[in-house]
């Protein structure tokens, strides 16, 4: 097949495509938290960080690995797509109901809105599977763009910071977003009804998401309880820019998964040399880049240190990408669920040694140090 032919070319468009949308709604949130800590201050805008924290964990836990185990049945079953997609979705609403805590903390009218935003969340992300399956990625991406833009556009209009404001600027936004995706596949909403077994069966996949999602951000969660929201906003931002860095490593990788499952083990230790040699570059311009937006940022001053340790923590993910996908190819998906919970807790005991020790950049030694660890343990265990 030739390189230029008109098949390969919509191949990497649509690749292309998947990988903008992928990244599209962790840069428009980037962008969102940048312009609201300079708007409104780091301490403020910590508070509607906090709030985030704990609502997308809510549902990223009710998603329960929904979308990888559906897009199994989907392969498996094309006829039964809107009655695998519906009865999930009925299925984990349950999985919803800690939400209702957030009205023993905050006020009914934060609260209410906050648990609005979880539900159309909670929609949104169940659509995540229709959208990869149908390759509706533009449609997706343009939602995303369009959702940011107003939600800006709220945040630059208004005067004064109001949590219950802002609440309702992303609930705006969020509901926008939604419905651009909702009326595409309102005909999937077909059999609502609550089958237990599709709790069981996605099991697995939630547990590999859920640890591996809980091991890059749990020093989040200890800088949250531990240090002031001003700390938080600007942990976030900091972390959230290397955590964009992490995911070129992915991002490179991604348009080759189905190669890399076939090809030798010769051929894989050559492209991570490659990998290897190409990473550093990347990390070292990203971070100069990231340090010189920064530090003209007055709510983003810090020392020069804080960026060459997160630097350092992003790296390791370039070291071991390649051998994630080898762990794949060999069926031992169990080990990346060991090394995930480890790495963890690890994570979590170091992150609140070097936080109670040294605050802000205590945590980024401690998820510095763990991803060098899980670095070795991934290196250690590889399939041969």
């Amino acid at each position: 097949m030739s390189w230029s032919s008109p098949y390969l070319n919509q191949k990497l468009a649509t690749s292309g495509l998947n990988i903008l949308r992928s990244t599209a709604p962790t840069v428009f949130i980037f962008v969102i938290t940048l312009y609201g800590v300079q708007k409104f201050s780091a301490i403020n805008w910590g508070q509607i960080i906090e709030l985030q924290m704990w609502m997308y964990l809510i549902v990223f836990i009710a998603g329960w690995g929904n979308k990888d185990f559906l897009l199994r049945k989907y392969s498996a079953s094309p006829q039964l797509i809107a009655r695998n997609f519906s009865r999930s979705a009925t299925t984990r609403l349950f999985l919803l109901v800690p939400s209702l805590a957030f009205f023993f903390f905050y006020s009914a009218e934060v609260a209410g809105l906050v648990l609005l935003i979880i539900v159309v969340r909670y929609v949104h992300n169940s659509l995540d599977s229709l959208i990869i399956y149908n390759k509706t990625f533009k449609l997706h991406l343009i939602a995303e763009f369009c959702s940011t833009v107003i939600l800006l556009g709220f945040l630059i209009g208004s005067d004064s910071f109001e949590v219950s404001n802002i609440l309702m600027f992303f609930l705006l936004a969020e509901t926008i977003k939604t419905t651009f995706i909702l009326l595409r596949f309102r005909n999937e909403f077909q059999s609502l009804k609550f089958d237990i077994i599709h709790i069981q069966l996605a099991f697995p996949f939630f547990l590999i998401g859920f640890s591996g999602w809980i091991q890059s951000r749990i020093d989040m969660y200890v800088i949250d309880q531990m240090m002031d929201t001003a700390t938080l906003a600007n942990y976030r931002i900091l972390s959230n820019s290397f955590l964009m860095v992490q995911s070129i490593s992915a991002l490179a990788v991604y348009p080759y998964v189905k190669q890399l499952y076939r090809a030798k083990s010769k051929t894989v230790n050559q492209l991570s040399v490659l990998v290897i040699k190409l990473s550093i570059p990347i990390v070292v311009f990203s971070t100069v880049v990231i340090y010189l937006i920064f530090s003209n940022l007055k709510e983003l001053a810090l020392d020069p240190s804080y960026y060459i340790v997160a630097a350092s923590g992003a790296l390791p993910a370039f070291l071991y990408i390649l051998d994630v996908y080898q762990f794949y190819k060999a069926g031992k998906e169990k080990i990346i669920l060991h090394l995930n919970i480890i790495g963890a807790i690890v994570n979590l005991l170091l992150a609140v040694l070097g936080t109670y020790l040294y605050g802000f950049i205590g945590a980024l030694i401690a998820n510095t140090i763990s991803q060098w660890l899980l670095l070795i343990a991934f290196k250690k265990y590889k399939p041969a």
